[in-house]
Parts: C-alpha cells; structure tokens; sequence
C-alpha cells in the first residue's frame, strides 16, 4: 500500500519560460508534521492547458517529465525545451507567452486523486529573452 490517501490538495501556481526547461518540485509532508510524505509507488501525470483548453504539455512519471521523489516527498517536473535524440517528447507546441492551467493527478492502489480540485493551479508563460 502506499501513502496516496494522506497527500493532501494543493494551492500552486507556477512560472515557466519558454526558453528553458521546467524544473520546479513540490513536495509533500505529513499531514499536521513537517517531516516527508513518502510517495513512493504513486504514478503522477499532468496537462498544461492554454486558454482554449487546447493541452499544450502533457507529462508522466512513466515517461521521467514528472520524477517521484519516493521517501523524500518530492515531485520534481523534468519538461525539457526540446525534444532530444531517443528522448521523450514534451512540448506539443511552441509555448507563447500567457497564462494556462495545470492539473495534476495522482493514482496508485486502485485510487485516483486530483490535486488540485481546489484552486487550479495557474501558470504564467513568459517569454524568454535569449532564444
């Protein structure tokens, strides 16, 4: 069994360039404690979606874009600008400048849990300066 009833709902928002690679973490405690929530064998995946509700980034524990922390409690966000040789491919499309939504979901022993059922988290696109 894993700890995925005691991970709680978030409140996040997020900046993202759109000439660098996403590397934020969150990380999660125990409940009423701040000592780490190990999260190991939940599965995570989660959307960036555009204004138009058009998914503009999917991401995956299976596939390394999400990376669980396990004992340590933190899922750290490992979306690359491009696309690499033999990698994975992230961007779906070119991210412009802008606000979007992120929505994460977390699924283990037969649950599924969405994170952000309480305030979706928003995140700001800014255009990066060096290209």
């Amino acid at each position: 069994m894993t700890n995925i009833r005691l991970l709680p709902q978030l409140s996040a928002s997020f900046t993202i360039a759109n000439n660098a690679d996403w590397l934020d973490e969150i990380q999660f405690l125990q409940p009423g404690e701040a000592t780490p929530l190990d999260i190991t064998g939940i599965d995570f995946r989660g959307v960036l979606v555009g204004g138009n509700g058009a998914v503009l980034l999917s991401m995956q524990t299976a596939d390394g874009t999400l990376v669980n922390g396990g004992a340590t409690g933190v899922l750290s966000f490992n979306v690359r600008r491009f696309p690499t040789e033999g990698g994975v491919l992230t961007c779906t499309s070119v991210l412009k400048a802008g606000t979007a939504q992120v929505e994460l979901l977390a699924s283990a022993d037969g649950y599924y849990v969405n994170l952000l059922t309480l305030s979706r988290a928003q995140a700001i696109i800014i255009d990066g300066l060096v290209k």
